[in-house]
């Protein structure tokens, strides 16, 4: 090859590069805009989907950081947590 066709080449390689930069800073999703709420990932596994619609078992989740220090707290938290689970029973 003579030098004038690796003058156009090269060119013609930087135009793309270009190109195909501007059309990747415009397809992305501007910071503002880019909210979790939105997120859907494509999963790269292909495995069968279960759509699980509630528990088997019923639980309770117990755990909490501002730890009850005296027998009345205890009592009030149960006396709590045991009128939320009676409203929230679905099964």
């Amino acid at each position: 090859m003579n030098p004038g066709k690796h003058h156009i080449i090269f060119a013609g390689i930087n135009f793309l590069l270009f190109f195909f930069l501007i059309i990747i800073v415009h397809a992305q999703t501007p910071p503002d805009r880019l909210l979790l709420k939105n997120y859907r990932p494509k999963s790269i596994y292909k495995i069968p989907i279960s759509n699980i619609q509630r528990a088997k078992y019923p639980i309770i989740d117990l755990h909490s950081h501002p730890y009850a220090e005296t027998p009345e707290q205890i009592a009030q938290w149960v006396k709590i947590w045991t009128r939320s689970a009676s409203r929230k029973r679905s099964f």
